[in-house]
């Protein structure tokens, strides 16, 4: 008797102490979601509109100085890329966004096609950064280090147009 009484001390003794503590972590972990970047309705809604192809960098060299004209809609669900080197050529795909990582991450993907991504809004200028072979990994960070497996660090940079 006295051990079943012992034992429903030590089990209560610790729903006391542990419960709190697991409350105070999820609240936090809570506190953290609610207080990061912004959801991703917002994410959606801030990438909308026409976005002009204005720098590109490999591994954080700047490209030939030839940059192609492209410009890049963003309109719902679907991302649209148009190419006016002449041959006008024209692809659609569709996206995801995750604006809960840091950085935030973008995945565009389309039959055969899968980019994946992060990405940065700094007012009127869209910044995204793919591996050359995306299809394996997303990069980290912004910044080229040259020790990824899945190619050079690949960075687009576009300016927003009306």
């Amino acid at each position: 008797m006295r051990a079943q009484i012992r034992h429903f001390s030590l089990v209560a003794l610790l729903l006391l102490i542990g419960v709190p503590a697991v409350a105070e972590d999820a609240q936090s972990k809570d506190a953290e979601r609610t207080s990061g970047p912004a959801s991703e309705q917002e994410a959606i809604q801030a990438l909308q509109g026409n976005w002009r192809l204005v720098d590109v960098t490999f591994d954080g060299e700047p490209s030939d100085g030839t940059l192609p004209d492209q410009l890049l809609t963003v309109r719902g669900r679907n991302v649209h890329f148009r190419h006016g080197d002449g041959s006008e050529h024209e692809s659609q795909r569709m996206y995801s966004v995750n604006p809960h990582r840091e950085p935030a991450e973008l995945t565009m993907y389309g039959d055969n096609f899968l980019i994946q991504a992060i990405y940065r809004i700094d007012g009127h200028r869209l910044t995204i950064a793919f591996h050359g072979r995306s299809e394996q990994a997303r990069p980290e960070s912004f910044e080229a280090d040259g020790t990824s497996e899945a190619g050079p660090l690949c960075t687009w940079t576009y300016r927003r147009v009306e």
